[in-house]
This record gives C-alpha cells, sequence and structure tokens, in this order.
C-alpha cells in the first residue's frame, strides 16, 4: 500500500524583529485551522505550522516538502528582515523546494522599502503588497488572497507534467440574478468589483454569452465550473433561469454563497435555495465592504470544497479503508444532492453509505432525511476514526 499523505500543508515564516508577525501567523491559523478562542467550532483543518527565524538562535526547524501532498509557505516580510543573511539563506532554500506542481511560494510585503531589498529567490514572483492597503484591512486581505492562492494549489492536477508559472484555476464567480427588479444595477457594481479589485473571474449572462450561443448550453457549462452567488432579490425564487441555475449548482456539486437583497418580500422561496451560507445585503451599508465580505465568503466555500474532496478520501485511507465504498461529500447531505448522487454513481441504496464532513447533522434534521433514504446509512470522519 501507497505511503498515505495529508492533502495540504500550510506553512508561516516571519522574521523575529517583525513586530507583528506572530499575531498574523495567528490570525492565519485561525482562518486555515480552527479558532482556539471557540473550541467547539471545528474550523477548515487544515494543518497551519509556525516558523520564526530569530539570527540570535538556531534555525528553524526545516520544512518537510514530503509531509504532504501539496506544501504552501507563506512569507511574512517587513523592513528588518531585508538584509539578513539568517533569513536570506533559510528562505531561498524554501523557496527553491516549492518550485513544482505541489508547491506554492506565496511573498507578503508589508513595507515598499523592502522591495528595493527582496532576496533574490523572490525576484521573479509577484507578492501581496499589502502596504497598499489600510493597516485595519490588512489581516482581511491577507486572509483572503491566501484563501483564494489555496484555491488554486488545489486545483493543480499532479499526475500531469509541471509547467512553470502554473499556478492553478482562479475561481470563477457565477452571478445568478434576475431581470424582473432593480438588482440588476447591484449585479453589475458587483461586476465590476470583481473585475478591478480581484484575481477572481466572472461569468454574468448578459455579457458572458457569446452571440449565437446555445443560451442554456452555455449555462450549464459555466455551472460545472463555478462557484455561485445567487442574488436573491424579490423576483429571484420566481424566475425560471433563476431556478435552473440553483439546481444546476446543486448538481455538479458547486458551492453556492446566498446574497440576501430582499426589498420587501418574496412570494414563495424556492425549496432548493437551502444548505448554503446567507450574508445580508444592506443598502445604507458600505458597498465595497459587503462585496468584499460576500466574496471572502464565496472563496471559503469553495476552498472548503476542494479541501474535502481530498481530505475525506485521506482520512478513510487512514483507517484502513477503500474511499470508493463510501459517497463522499463535501458539505451537509440534503435530499436533492443526495438524489443526484445515487443516481449519478448508480448506486442501490441498500449498499450506500454516505460520509460527510462533521460536524453531524442534528437527530431531528438526519431522521428527516432518513424517511426519504431509509436504507442509507450516514457517518461523518469523526465516527469513522473511533471505530
Amino acid at each position: 500500500m501507497s505511503e498515505v499523505k495529508p492533502p495540504l500543508h500550510l506553512y508561516v515564516v516571519w522574521y523575529s524583529e517583525f513586530a507583528g508577525g506572530q499575531n498574523i501567523a495567528n490570525a492565519l491559523f485561525t482562518r486555515f485551522k480552527r479558532n482556539v478562542a471557540k473550541p467547539t467550532h471545528r474550523g477548515l483543518g487544515v494543518p497551519v505550522y509556525f516558523r520564526m527565524i530569530n539570527p540570535e538562535m538556531d534555525p528553524p526547524l526545516a520544512i518537510n516538502f514530503e509531509s504532504a501532498r501539496r506544501v504552501a509557505v507563506v512569507f511574512l516580510i517587513d523592513g528588518k528582515a531585508k538584509i539578513d543573511d539568517a533569513w536570506n539563506d533559510y528562505v531561498a532554500n524554501i523557496v527553491k523546494n516549492l518550485d513544482n506542481a505541489s508547491g506554492l511560494c506565496l511573498p507578503v510585503v508589508f513595507d515598499p522599502n523592502v522591495l528595493k531589498y527582496m532576496p533574490s529567490c523572490f525576484s521573479s514572483g509577484n507578492a501581496i503588497k499589502l502596504f497598499e492597503e489600510e493597516e485595519k484591512d490588512r489581516i482581511a486581505q491577507l486572509c483572503f488572497h491566501t484563501t483564494h492562492e489555496l484555491c488554486r494549489l488545489l486545483s493543480r492536477d499532479l499526475s500531469v507534467p509541471y509547467l512553470p508559472g502554473n499556478t492553478g484555476e482562479s475561481v470563477k464567480v457565477f452571478l445568478s440574478h434576475t431581470k424582473r427588479d432593480e438588482s440588476e444595477a447591484l449585479v453589475e457594481e458587483l461586476r465590476t468589483y470583481l473585475a478591478t479589485q480581484t484575481q477572481l473571474d466572472s461569468f454574468l449572462d448578459v455579457n458572458s454569452i457569446p452571440y449565437g450561443s446555445h443560451f442554456a448550453r452555455v449555462i450549464k457549462e459555466q455551472a460545472a465550473q463555478s462557484a455561485f452567488i445567487m442574488v436573491r432579490s424579490d423576483s429571484f425564487c420566481s424566475s425560471y433561469w433563476c431556478q435552473y441555475e440553483i439546481l444546476l449548482a446543486k448538481q455538479f456539486d458547486r458551492p453556492i454563497v446566498v446574497m440576501d437583497a430582499l426589498d420587501a418580500r418574496e412570494e414563495r422561496t424556492f425549496p432548493y435555495l437551502g444548505n448554503s451560507p446567507v450574508l445580508r445585503y444592506w443598502p445604507e451599508a458600505d458597498q465595497n465592504t459587503f462585496f468584499f465580505q460576500l466574496l471572502d465568503r464565496l472563496l471559503l466555500e469553495v476552498l472548503s470544497t476542494r479541501y474535502r474532496k481530498l481530505e475525506i478520501p485521506y482520512i478513510v485511507r487512514q483507517c484502513g479503508q477503500d474511499p470508493d465504498q463510501y459517497q463522499i461529500l463535501t458539505e451537509p447531505p440534503e435530499l436533492l444532492t443526495l438524489h443526484h448522487r445515487l443516481k449519478s454513481t448508480g448506486e442501490e441504496e441498500a449498499s450506500a453509505i454516505v460520509l460527510y464532513p462533521d460536524p453531524p447533522l442534528l437527530q431531528v434534521e438526519l431522521q428527516a432525511i432518513q424517511a426519504c433514504f431509509p436504507k442509507v446509512r450516514f457517518t461523518t470522519p469523526t465516527f469513522l476514526l473511533t471505530q
């Protein structure tokens, strides 16, 4: 049996004299591993390790690049580290080992003067320039950009030869909305924000479908490779095309975030819009701040989906079992997605074991699902590890 490796390890490296280094590293730990102040909150669960370089002490532990299928390293760089040999030597060795399909090197610069003294190993890389952001926004921006780069890293196919510069696929955002009410202008502003303030791609039917193309076919093709923002305005759930896009997102197991932009009311909520995070839009709030928070949550959903697709099979193999014996979900089960999954695999209901992420569903919800799928068995990785 081949060696079983975790899907991803994340390291944070900084120089000891960087006053804010530890706090920023802690914020990344909270974002990608778990919030230690909320012990009952499971978090994403990505292993996060710290490496602080102090020239008056022995070098920190070396990074084992063979310990995981993919390794990402975030370098926190301020003016204190610009001419220190201990920093330059340690960093250069890491960067050299990251130049492959399974590695991600992410330099983060907090001081514009550092750009003139950056170690040569960073000379060809595009750094995240946090000195361009207001200080109060820097950690949030760092978490946003790091999340997107990890999404790209997890999209890389490790089975094909690596091409230098292949950063992986950018996240594409499918903007699902209706033209029946006043939400169209809001969606255009969101698309402008996506184009000017992020490195994310977007799909908006009015602008993105080539002339002469088959409308439904293009939407289906884009749905299969996108993450969705459902702009839930008053007329959204009564729109044929919006219902169609919701069902496509469910069929293809795509990440969804709902933007609640209701003005007055909706006559009927489409029942398959559930099982997704919802962010309320307030017209009087700062629009760019809201757009950032909306896209930030969507990126977390994308990363969670991509990470769970790799992490849950890894846990199964750790237990000495074959992942193929399970129907693995990346989000809590619901009736529609279970129907699609069992139908697409052709598995008999009586033999199906559904493995979905922790925490387990509350008993009342699980019983409602089992009433429709009485022969299907449900479990989570935590239960699997205790057997």
